[in-house]
């Protein structure tokens, strides 16, 4: 997880869910948190094999398990790394590199999957990775790290699953409902999905920038 913080929607309802790990993490608790952040990217690969390698419903949900547990194991190893008192400027540093990687190949996965366009696919790439950069930017500035704004990375998974979950169930039970006609477009369930972060994440980049920019001061 991007150690420090959540997204400001789940962000009202961390000190509620964070307990909810700490069984798993204390069960967890002998393994590093770099280990755990590693099983987190696994699951990132398997979902973008499974979708470039499944072209059906079936890939779609077994996308969307592999997913949820690279979000569990994202939140686990910030939540041992804290109660074992293993939390390093060194383990910051490679959750940050896999949180990167897996949002890659996560969108790329879906952008290349036959369910979704392409372009809108590297749009939301695009848009997610400068949302994320500018967090981090604040940061080198010689702020805090800021992890604010309407699209963070649990609200990313989380979207990511449902989307994927409804897909599966449009195509599994009314596949002609899975592409909408918007005007002379036809989107489909994931497309939607792709537009929908494409937006929040400029809004995210947006509220980001703004609160550095105040937070710097000067002319």
């Amino acid at each position: 997880m991007e150690r420090g913080g959540v997204g400001l929607v789940l962000n009202r309802y961390r000190k509620e869910l964070e307990p909810l790990l700490d069984p798993f993490a204390l069960a967890l608790g002998r393994i590093s948190p770099n280990a755990l952040s590693v099983i987190s990217l696994i699951f990132a690969i398997a979902a973008l094999c499974v979708l470039l390698a499944i072209a059906d419903a079936v890939g779609l949900l077994i996308a969307a398990v592999c997913i949820a547990f690279n979000g569990l194991f994202d939140a686990l190893d910030g939540r041992v790394a804290k109660m074992s008192g293993r939390a390093t400027l060194r383990g910051d540093l490679v959750d940050h590199l896999i949180d990167r990687l897996s949002d890659f190949l996560i969108i790329a996965g879906i952008a290349l999957s036959g369910f979704a366009d392409v372009r809108l696919g590297l749009l939301a790439l695009g848009s997610v990775l400068m949302a994320s950069y500018m967090g981090t930017q604040s940061q080198a500035l010689g702020l805090r790290r800021d992890y604010g704004g309407v699209l963070g990375r649990a609200e990313r998974i989380l979207l990511t699953i449902i989307f994927l979950l409804i897909a599966f169930m449009a195509l599994t039970l009314s596949p002609e409902s899975y592409r909408l006609l918007i005007g002379d477009f036809a989107l489909s369930i994931l497309d939607l999905m792709l537009i929908l972060f494409i937006v929040l994440s400029a809004v995210t980049i947006l509220q980001r920038f703004s609160r550095t920019w105040r937070a710097l001061g000067g002319p």
